[in-house]
């Protein structure tokens, strides 16, 4: 599936990804902003045009707590709710938050 967001994306980072030599090279793609979520979410309610997998394969819903605005939903899939755990557990094991403690 790919939305229109991501042909759009494509075409303007398409020739970028090999100019990324620097954290400040970053500005050279294109990010979308909370606002244009916000706008997706509410025309193509509940992820808008943003989801990156088929609504299928969404296992989980974060929202967040629109201190900002309006809340944005988040979903994930299974392989990213894995990826997350695997990245929070190391992080806790970096700072030796292990299960022995």
């Amino acid at each position: 599936m790919c939305s229109k967001r991501d042909r759009i994306c494509g075409k303007a980072a398409q020739g970028n990804e090999r100019k990324i030599k620097d954290v400040k090279d970053l500005a050279l793609l294109p990010f979308a902003t909370k606002q244009e979520l916000r706008n997706s979410q509410k025309r193509l309610a509940p992820f808008g045009d943003f989801l990156a997998a088929s609504a299928e394969k969404v296992s989980r819903v974060h929202r967040t707590s629109g201190t900002t605005g309006s809340f944005i939903y988040t979903a994930l899939t299974k392989q990213d709710l894995d990826r997350t755990h695997n990245c929070c557990a190391r992080a806790f094991w970096a700072e030796l938050m292990t299960c022995s403690m």
